[in-house]
C-alpha cells in the first residue's frame, strides 16, 4: 500500500469523510498498514483491544464462538471500520476478526486516535455527532426487533 491509496482508502470512511487532505496524510502517515492472507486472523475475541482497522481491500469476516459454537456475525469490505469503539474507549474484541480473502487494513492505535482528536477538537465534536446518530439509529432498529419478537411470542 502507498500513502496516497491509504489517504484515499480513509477518506472514503464515513468517520472521516469530513478530515482535511493534510489531516488524512497525518492520519495515514501516523497509521500502520497491515496485509493479510486469506483466513489469517486479525485479532481474537476477547483480546483487549488497542485499535480500530480501516479495510481498504478484500474483507474481514467477524466470528462470536469458537470450534462448532462458531457463528459468522458480520462480514466488513473495503470503507469498512472494524471495531472502531476501540478508537474510543479500552474495551475487549466482540468477535475473531479474520480475512476470507487476501486483505488489506490500515491499523490506527486508539493513542494515535485519541492523540490526533486532542490536537483538532472540531472533528472530535463532528465524530460525536456522527456516532451519536449511529447510536440512535442502532437503537431505533433494536427497538423495532423487539417489538417484532414480543408480537410473535
Amino acid at each position: 500500500m502507498t500513502i496516497e491509496r491509504d489517504i484515499a482508502a480513509l477518506g472514503q470512511v464515513m468517520m472521516f469523510s469530513e478530515l482535511s487532505d493534510e489531516q488524512l496524510r497525518l492520519l495515514a502517515f501516523s497509521a500502520e498498514a497491515v496485509t493479510l492472507s486469506a483466513n489469517e486472523i486479525l485479532f481474537q475475541e476477547g483480546d483487549v483491544a488497542g485499535s480500530g482497522y480501516v479495510v481498504t481491500s478484500g474483507e474481514i469476516q467477524l466470528i462470536q464462538g469458537s470450534g462448532i459454537s462458531a457463528v459468522s456475525v458480520g462480514k466488513l469490505g473495503p470503507g469498512s471500520v472494524v471495531n472502531e469503539l476501540a478508537l474510543i474507549s479500552e474495551t475487549l474484541r466482540p468477535a475473531t476478526a479474520v480475512a476470507s480473502e487476501g486483505t488489506e487494513v490500515i491499523k490506527i492505535r486508539r493513542s494515535l486516535f485519541r492523540r490526533f482528536i486532542t490536537e483538532y477538537p472540531d472533528i472530535a465534536a463532528r465524530l460525536e455527532e456522527s456516532l451519536k446518530g449511529r447510536l440512535h439509529s442502532t437503537i431505533s432498529q433494536l427497538k423495532q426487533a423487539q417489538r417484532k419478537l414480543l408480537r410473535g411470542l
